[in-house]
């Protein structure tokens, strides 16, 4: 783990305590993040990454993305389906049944209640309610989606293999090349 607190001038290596590779990172702010990798591990830290703790909420699947979505509650989600919420900085994590095994990619909240997520049958999810339940959109598309923004709860862009850039500005209903 690299942290710069100079606009990207110079960067400082932090000891992460897990030797598996990291995917993905999402901060909070300058004192709270969370990263996640493969092997499950889900790191977090709320010292600016002074410390993290490790913890495996996805039990051993990689987990693909994170995103904290308040000042306490983070939300990831990783492969066989798994989406793990927690509501104390990821001390303790709570599984959440989406009723599918596909590989989770990518995931993102416009606010605290909004979010989307990727999966690699070419799906978007969604939830309205910070996480808690999830609905799959078929979005029709080949190849897969790898990588979703939402930039407010209406508006937001997929982006996918072989080029493929997906927008939708309804609330997710619908999405146009």
């Amino acid at each position: 783990i690299l942290k710069t607190i100079d606009g990207g001038l110079t960067w400082k290596s932090q000891t992460s305590g897990t030797s598996e590779n990291l995917l993905n990172i999402d901060l909070r702010d300058e004192s709270r993040a969370v990263a996640v990798g493969l092997g499950g591990v889900t790191l977090t830290t709320s010292d600016g990454g002074e410390t993290w703790k490790i913890s495996d909420p996805c039990s051993g699947s990689i987990v693909s993305d994170a995103s904290y979505i308040t000042e306490k509650n983070i939300v990831v989600a990783g492969y066989g389906g798994c989406v793990a919420a927690s509501e104390d900085n990821g001390t303790n994590w709570i599984r959440v049944n989406i009723f599918s095994r596909a590989d989770l990619l990518s995931l993102s909240f416009a606010d605290d209640q909004n979010g989307s997520m990727t999966d690699a049958n070419g799906m978007v999810w969604v939830t309205g309610d910070g996480g808690k339940t999830w609905l799959p959109f078929n979005v029709l598309t080949n190849p897969k989606l790898v990588s979703v923004y939402m930039g407010d709860k209406f508006t937001g862009w997929a982006v996918g293999e072989n080029g493929l850039i997906l927008r939708t500005n309804d609330g997710r209903l619908s999405w146009r090349r």
